[in-house]
């Protein structure tokens, strides 16, 4: 399941499930897309993923700009669009963008075969 944060708040308790789990955060264009076909690889790899325990959350960027800007400056990652940012710990372990938002990438970052970036 695929939750939608739309609050600082949400942002933080998101952030806050990563202290056990794998967070993983797409930043979601509505009107593009290549973000349309992130969302597709991201929903598809959250519903295989749905009995593992990892969290997967949704920010529309042009509903909730303030709270892209939040985590931007939370994370110190240069918001993209569309973009999927991972925390564990409180930490970003990985983040990409675009093209590079494919099942095999995470799939590689949930069983723990990738390289911080």
């Amino acid at each position: 399941m695929i939750r939608e944060i739309t609050s600082k708040e949400d942002y933080l308790k998101a952030k806050e499930f990563s202290k056990s789990d794998l967070v993983f955060i797409l930043k979601h264009s509505i009107t593009c897309p290549v973000s349309a076909r992130a969302y597709s690889v991201f929903e598809n790899f959250s519903k295989k993923q749905s009995d593992s325990g990892a969290h997967f959350f949704l920010v529309k960027i042009q509903l909730h700009r303030d709270v892209s800007n939040y985590i931007e400056v939370d994370t110190e990652i240069i918001h993209e669009s569309p973009q999927v940012i991972v925390l564990k710990n409180e930490e970003v372990v990985w983040q990409d963008s675009h093209y590079m938002i494919t099942e095999k990438a995470l799939d590689d970052v949930f069983s723990g075969k990738f390289a911080k970036s």
